[in-house]
């Protein structure tokens, strides 16, 4: 069901974007009156909605937005499941869902100011989430670890063949 549940939130958050790409030019004279009154804060909304529609007019008009979109949709279902997968191997018992609100913790805290590989955020992020479902912070801490090494690794591996090319391909220019 948490799967089925982040599926559908993309969906909808992509068909949010298609309708403002598609309808969203209603809207701005609207604002522009709105922007005209009171205070000098409120000038700033129609510029701010002008810009947000380009940026999203460009997107949809760009023929990637839909493949991109399901292509990141995949990654982050296939974050959950690797997620749960871990869950599952430390015996915890905890559902589906327990994955699902790691990810979505790993991914908010991703956006905080962080060291490289988000080292710190990471681990905090895993064990609030977990302190959710009952886990204590020693075993949540090492999930984290655990977490953050797989999928480090993971591209680490799928990397270093492309590395590889691209430095023979460099070689051979010198």
């Amino acid at each position: 069901w948490a799967v089925l549940a982040l599926l559908g939130g993309g969906t909808l958050i992509v068909g949010q974007l298609v309708v403002f790409a598609r309808f969203g030019h209603r809207w701005h004279n609207s604002l522009v009156r709105f922007g005209q009154r009171g205070a000098p804060w409120r000038a700033a909304i129609p510029r701010f909605h002008a810009q947000l529609l380009e940026g999203v007019r460009l997107m949809a008009s760009s023929g990637f937005f839909l493949p991109a979109a399901a292509v990141s949709l995949g990654a982050a279902a296939l974050d959950v499941l690797a997620a749960y997968a871990v869950l599952s191997a430390f015996g915890w018992g905890l559902p589906l869902f327990a994955a699902l609100v790691v990810q979505v913790c790993i991914y908010l805290g991703g956006m905080l100011p962080s060291a490289p590989a988000a080292l710190g955020v990471y681990q905090a992020a895993c064990v609030v989430s977990l302190a959710l479902f009952g886990v204590a912070e020693s075993p949540a801490l090492a999930f984290s670890l655990l977490m953050q090494g797989t999928l480090l690794s993971m591209i680490l591996l799928l990397a270093t063949p492309e590395l590889f090319f691209r430095f023979r391909g460099w070689a051979r220019r010198a």
